[in-house]
């Protein structure tokens, strides 16, 4: 019960229903114009439920209000799902706006929708570092209280270089029974630049016709299950998120930062090329021989690169390589590397620019730790028997599945899904309607890198409707799920 004192467009509610010649209270308190209540029960709803809506005046007692204020309106209805309740009903002043059973699960008739904000230097490098002093987001979405949403305090004070980004997060609410188009535009303030950024999509969709709840439980049949009547028959449908890294492992994913290569001998190293970076740059290697042919000045944006096993001189890479490009590098259990890193000459080897040795056993020695800097090569990923793969930028895939469940055949007529990378989707936008027969599906896959330092502690969230219809009876049948993506800090 809600002893909150009412705001003057407040109605006191109370709902209670019949179970086992027991009255059951499934709420009773304050409700404002527009919130939401929810009617729950430990085990089911009755089928018939009771609601009174009375006014409090100026009564702020519960007990007080049910006996003396005013019924403004008392309403009864069938919670049953063998009489079929329909999203967006409404029961007087009342409108059912989600549902949950055994059967169907949990369906709303709205979504949280995560925008992210991701704040970074330009790549050409024609800003140096800043100190943020603000961030602010208008939108013609509601986020708080209103259209402008001050997220400066997130910020403030943090600083930004061409090596770091910020990420920031704000959640709001979606109504998906009606299609709209968003657009939010972000603005951020250094203390020497600021810049912004506009997002636009669209969200949403018609409900269909019929959107009824279903009946809880299947009546039971003998074995086998008889063939069900195709003219009348409910589609299946289930709609599953999975997720990948593309080296196969699970999306269990957390901060690489620190991490050092202990154990027997890697068998790949994954390098980042940073021209900024010398032969002086701090690096956690004890025997790392370097020399810089530039007197210690950055290296060209592109270059060429050749890396060889220090004892063979088996040559593993040689290639043009650019700012901020990443290689990996199949080492194959050697102990040593020799790097050099040329001119670019029409992509063959040039003037020298910079020659280093380094040991590459897994060891406290040879300091294979993660963002080490070894010259202008900035480690960020290694593997080996022990530890498998550790990476700061991890390739990931997220794969959204709708797979018809039932004995008939379905037509699946409505596939979305919503990404904080790639906004809403509506995966049958070009194809149209595509028709699954019994234990059939369609996927559809979104790849995207993560640097995982850089997102250290945040969470992503990925949903994904999938709606659909009998071939034959085109009775709708529809299933949801959503996904958290975790970066443990």
């Amino acid at each position: 019960m809600d002893d909150e004192a009412p705001s003057g467009n407040s109605s006191y509610i109370i709902a209670t229903g019949f179970a086992e010649n027991e009255e059951v209270v499934y709420f009773e308190g304050f409700v404002g114009k527009g919130d939401d209540f929810t009617i729950e029960a430990e085990f089911l709803i009755a089928n018939i439920t009771n609601i009174l809506i009375l006014d409090p005046a100026d009564l702020t007692d519960p007990v007080e209000i049910v006996q003396a204020g005013v019924l403004l309106q008392a309403v009864t209805f069938a919670t049953s799902c063998d009489e079929f309740l329909f999203l967006s009903d409404r029961f007087g002043a009342i409108q059912l706006i989600e549902f949950e059973n055994e059967r169907q699960g949990r369906v709303s008739s709205f979504q949280d929708i995560t925008l992210t904000f991701t704040v970074e230097l330009p790549e050409d490098g024609s800003v140096g570092p800043t100190e943020l002093m603000g961030l602010s987001v208008s939108s013609n979405i509601e986020i708080g209280d209103g259209e402008v949403t001050d997220l400066t305090d997130l910020v403030a004070g943090m600083n930004l270089t061409a090596e770091s980004r910020i990420v920031v997060q704000e959640t709001f609410v979606i109504d998906l029974s009606q299609r709209n188009g968003y657009t939010t535009t972000a603005t951020v303030m250094g203390n020497i630049c600021q810049g912004s950024d506009q997002y636009e999509f669209t969200a949403g969709n018609r409900l269909p016709p019929f959107f009824p709840t279903m009946t809880p439980t299947v009546s039971p049949t003998l074995s086998p299950v008889p063939t069900p009547d195709p003219d009348t028959a409910v589609c299946e449908v289930e709609a599953s998120i999975s997720c990948s890294v593309a080296d196969g492992r699970r999306c269990e994913l957390r901060n690489p930062e620190g991490r050092t290569c202990i154990g027997t001998a890697p068998t790949m190293l994954q390098f980042m090329y940073q021209p900024n970076a010398t032969c002086s740059t701090n690096t956690t290697a004890s025997n790392f021989q370097c020399e810089d042919a530039t007197n210690g000045t950055a290296l060209p944006d592109a270059v060429y690169v050749v890396m060889s096993d220090g004892g063979t001189a088996d040559t593993w890479f040689f290639a043009a390589t650019s700012k901020g490009q990443i290689v990996d590098i199949p080492v194959g259990g050697a102990d040593s590397m020799s790097i050099q890193i040329f001119t670019d000459d029409a992509e063959s080897p040039g003037t020298l620019l910079q020659s280093s040795q380094m040991d590459i056993l897994c060891n406290e020695g040879s300091g294979l730790t993660l963002l080490s800097y070894f010259g202008s090569l900035q480690l960020v990923g290694y593997s080996n028997a022990e530890l498998g793969v550790e990476q700061v930028f991890a390739s990931i895939e997220i794969e959204y599945k709708a797979e018809n469940v039932g004995v008939l055949s379905m037509e699946l007529v409505e596939a979305f899904a919503t990404s904080p990378f790639t906004g809403f989707q509506d995966f049958l936008s070009s194809d149209g309607e595509q028709t699954l027969s019994r234990g059939e599906s369609s996927t559809y896959t979104e790849r995207f890198t993560l640097n995982l330092q850089a997102t250290a502690g945040l969470e992503f969230q990925f949903s994904f409707l999938a709606q659909g219809l009998g071939t034959t009876s085109r009775e709708p049948c529809e299933s949801t799920d959503v996904l958290t993506l975790s970066i443990v800090a």
